[in-house]
């Protein structure tokens, strides 16, 4: 499963498009990318259902635990929106490709673990720290 990891947390992606679906996306875009020799390797791979790991037994264990604990869901909510707050986040899961629960789960995930944040919130924290500045 493909990560990304910094030194504070490990994220996975969970969304792979389909080559296909890139090739009809980009339209001729596609066939004049350059990629490296590495990527290309990645690619037969990946289309081939093939992969070859480059992790160790350790690593990937580590990982693979990672992975169950993000996606355990042992709690359920329940939450009450507004219809047009609804349909404009099944607006964006189908432009994203996914269930609207997902994204939704996608979206808190990330506000939790502090990789979303409130961009009014940040600009009001900026402004306060230039008008402190500026005393």
């Amino acid at each position: 499963m493909p990560y990304v990891e910094s030194p504070q947390e490990i994220s996975l992606k969970t969304i792979i498009p389909s080559r296909k679906a890139t090739k009809e996306y980009l339209g001729e875009k596609m066939s004049k990318l350059k990629i490296s020799a590495e990527e290309r390797e990645i690619l037969q791979d990946f289309e081939t259902a093939k992969p070859k790991s480059r992790l160790s037994p350790k690593r990937i264990k580590a990982l693979h635990s990672v992975a169950e604990e993000t996606f355990k869901k042992d709690r359920r909510i329940n939450i009450r929106l507004s219809s047009r707050d609804l349909e404009n986040l099944q607006r964006h899961a189908l432009e994203e490709g996914m269930p609207y629960q997902t994204l939704v789960f996608s979206i808190l995930h990330k506000y939790i673990s502090g990789s979303l944040q409130d961009i009014a919130t940040n600009k009001s924290s900026r402004k306060g720290a230039l008008g402190h500045a500026s005393s």
